[in-house]
């Protein structure tokens, strides 16, 4: 991760990082639309620029408040019963396998939003028996005490 408050350091992280290893995800701050073209050519995995999220964010908030209220359930420290999360199916977790319809009988009543897998692109609404498989990043709605109940069963079995 290159987050320094400068353009030029955060390309020349993000060069000396692919260098040193080429199959790094690089995460890394841009500050001008120059460094953000710069970062891109340096291989960067992801560039975010503050500002340019700042003002999304302002133009969001008027523009659509319902889905920034949504989009902000995950804001530590708001003490909101429900929450935005990911989590990471561990080698040996006892999710794989299971369909999605599965859940709610394990007492998991949460919404699933997406699912990652792998190289693949994010799908979006995924199938009630769609199977969950080993490294799958799951992305779900729900009350903090089921999503702590699904990020252990996510983790490998001990």
């Amino acid at each position: 991760m290159a987050a320094i408050p400068s353009d030029s350091d955060n390309v020349f992280i993000a060069l000396s990082a692919r260098d040193a290893n080429p199959d790094i995800a690089i995460h890394a701050r841009a500050e001008t639309d120059a460094g953000i073209r710069r970062l891109r050519m340096s291989g960067a995995s992801q560039i975010i620029a503050p500002h340019r999220l700042g003002g999304q964010r302002i133009a969001n908030a008027i523009v659509r408040p319902g889905v920034v209220e949504f989009l902000e359930l995950s804001a530590p420290g708001d003490g909101a019963a429900v929450d935005l999360e990911e989590v990471v199916l561990s080698t040996g977790s006892r999710l794989i396998g299971k369909a999605l319809e599965d859940l709610q009988p394990l007492g998991m009543p949460l919404a699933v939003i997406a699912i990652k897998r792998g190289s693949d692109s994010l799908k979006i609404r995924p199938a009630a028996d769609e199977v969950l498989r080993e490294g799958d990043r799951v992305v779900v709605v729900g009350d903090h005490d089921v999503l702590g109940r699904l990020a252990k069963m996510a983790a490998a079995e001990s």
